[in-house]
């Protein structure tokens, strides 16, 4: 029994002591076994046996249009020259009856732009009440939760070991690792 104890370490020893050290029988630098090296290193494959995702929650802005009708009560302006021409003609008449001789042609012409005058004042102030429908909109921003996922907290086992590590990908079944391989003193 002891001798099985000291033979199995001895040869695990033996067997692994080139691989680490780099060497071998049929083995070149860079290369062991389909494994991929790197100077001291072997990437190897672990199998998965926890996969969570990282969400975080995050805040969307969604515009939004409201749009109603309301009632408007305002004033329309009806523009009309007829109080105008009724002045000049009225005034006009005036004019001429109020002066004589030769001051005729200036009373006539002053009461012609006095009454228009007059005239177009009140086609201003003519204004009716009216009311009507308009539409109105005004501009929203609202605010939306939605969860999304930032990454995935990924547990493997190794030689034995759980080890856990941060990823942007759900890896699947087993993920790739490196594993340095160094010489103690």
């Amino acid at each position: 029994m002891k001798k099985t104890t000291l033979i199995v370490p001895l040869l695990a020893s033996l067997i692994a002591a080139p691989a680490i050290a780099g060497h071998g029988h049929g083995h070149e630098r860079g290369h062991h076994k389909g494994k991929h090296h790197r100077h001291d290193s072997v990437v190897v494959m672990a199998r998965v046996v926890r996969v969570q995702p990282i969400i975080d929650v995050v805040q969307l802005p969604q515009q939004r249009r409201e749009c109603w009708n309301e009632q408007v009560t305002g004033t329309a302006t009806h523009h009309s020259n007829d109080g105008m021409l009724v002045g000049a003609i009225l005034g006009g008449v005036i004019g001429h009856n109020i002066g004589h001789g030769s001051q005729r042609d200036v009373t006539r012409t002053a009461g012609t732009i006095i009454g228009a005058t007059i005239g177009h004042q009140n086609d201003r102030h003519y204004q009716q009440p009216v009311t009507y429908t308009e539409q109105r909109c005004s501009q929203h921003t609202d605010y939306v939760s939605e969860e999304q996922i930032r990454g995935y907290r990924v547990t493997y086992h190794y030689q034995g070991e759980r080890y856990t590590t941060r990823m942007d990908h759900d890896p699947g079944s087993h993920v790739q690792i490196r594993v340095s391989h160094r010489l103690l003193d």
